[in-house]
């Protein structure tokens, strides 16, 4: 996620509670409850990893803290939303969403949410990583996206421990099934080390997600005051802040103070804090009736209903 123009490449290589009475075609609104969610998607982490570099296998733990992240940052809930700047508090949003590792293998068994696979990447094959979508390459398939979210998890540093290429990558609404789900790095994994120094807080992720739900960068895909993201209250945005190691609120690029604290911005973990009430509205018109995401509300829904909730 650290620039705009590698996270357009890498797309074209790639290419984001059961009691309640919603119907499972309609958003929720910011009327309805906003102490349970209004889906909850299982997630598998398919973790790549090499043989006699413990570093490259995460624990469950950490697995395990990088769900609690995500269920922070889409409700609203990380301990730090508080330093959101007061002319966007009215516009945090409570996504709604909620993660949980899959508790069910596509063949109806017992799961942990999480595969491993010995997988020793090919020397100079280190930018499009394509061998990870597929076991008869060294990777993993994916479980059916229609159902999961599927996350790889890879060591993506070179055999001199040079720097990450990128933290992750997501495939946007519609792509390949094979590949639709999230490339991420294992230093940009959770909360547990080993952790990059800039993603320590387990949110890249969480923009990622972001992508995956069809969110793009405040920026646009081009960048520029003339490029937009299509939210109506997230303010233009010429500037990534991706180099900028402590931006400081206000910072103005386009004639309207920037929101570079925005989960879909390109700043470092500790300054990602907040969606808008545009964002959600955009992620759950993916998650209703004719959006490319829509079976997965439908999978939770016909679930908490054979449940009796």
């Amino acid at each position: 996620m650290w620039h705009k123009l590698s996270a357009l490449f890498l797309l074209l290589l790639v290419s984001a509670c059961g009691s309640d009475s919603t119907s499972i075609d309609t958003p929720p609104s910011s009327e309805q409850p906003k102490d349970s969610p209004q889906v909850i998607i299982p997630v598998v982490f398919h973790i790549l990893y090499r043989e006699g570099f413990p570093e490259t296998n995460p624990s469950d733990s950490k697995i395990q803290s990088q769900i609690t992240v995500l269920n922070e940052m889409f409700r609203g809930k990380n301990s730090d939303i508080t330093d959101v700047p007061e002319i966007f508090v009215p516009l945090i949003a409570d996504m709604q969403i909620e993660f949980t590792l899959a508790k069910v293998d596509p063949d109806g068994n017992a799961s942990t949410g999480i595969t491993r696979t010995n997988s020793m990447p090919v020397p100079g094959e280190t930018v499009a990583y394509e061998y990870v979508y597929y076991t008869n390459s060294g990777g993993k398939d994916a479980w059916p996206s229609d159902q999961y979210l599927n996350v790889w998890v890879n060591d993506m540093r070179d055999f001199f421990g040079g720097p990450l290429p990128f933290a992750g990558r997501a495939a946007f609404p519609g792509e390949e099934p094979s590949r639709d789900g999230i490339l991420l790095a294992t230093t940009a994994l959770g909360t547990e080390p080993p952790l990059d120094d800039r993603l320590l807080l387990g949110r890249t992720l969480a923009h990622e997600i972001g992508h995956w739900f069809g969110l793009y960068h405040l920026g646009g895909i081009e960048g520029g005051c003339e490029d937009d993201d299509g939210i109506s209250d997230t303010p233009l945005s010429a500037h990534s802040y991706e180099m900028v190691f402590n931006p400081e609120h206000p910072s103005s690029s386009c004639g309207s103070v920037d929101m570079f604290m925005n989960v879909m911005a390109l700043t470092h973990d500790s300054f990602l804090l907040m969606f808008s009430e545009g964002q959600k509205e955009a992620v759950w018109t993916v998650l209703a009736e004719n959006g490319e995401r829509h079976s997965l509300l439908q999978g939770y829904q016909q679930q908490s209903r054979n449940l009796g909730n």
